[in-house]
């Protein structure tokens, strides 16, 4: 059994995926990967500015190839998205974090008899 598009190649026991480092950069190949590693073999190959090979093996008998290249391709867009918001908000992150380190800064009072000169 061996189904082939532009970017995938599945086979038995395996599937290659092709992905393009503009969609996904290999930060979030990375982070798919990771998640994917208790249930199958992910070994990374090409040139992260050009194409990055994803390989994916199955790691038992009974698993089915096309389930784990899908479950890949969800983690691959969960990753991407969470990236694309994470860049998004990241203004209002750091406003909401300054204004807490602001906030939280001790104000020595008169009445603290470990302050020196008061």
């Amino acid at each position: 059994m061996q189904k082939e598009t532009n970017n995938l190649e599945i086979q038995e026991d395996n599937a290659i995926l092709r992905l393009n480092p503009s969609i996904y950069p290999l930060e979030i190949v990375y982070n798919a990967a990771y998640i994917m590693i208790d249930e199958s073999f992910i070994l990374l190959d090409g040139n992260p500015q050009q194409e990055i090979i994803v390989n994916i093996r199955k790691k038992r008998k009974e698993q089915d190839i096309q389930n784990l290249v899908m479950r890949f391709n969800e983690e691959l867009l969960n990753y991407a998205v969470y990236k694309q918001q994470s860049e998004k908000n990241k203004a209002l992150r750091e406003a909401i974090l300054k204004r807490v380190l602001m906030t939280n800064i001790a104000q020595p009072t008169n009445a603290d008899p470990k302050m020196p000169g008061k």
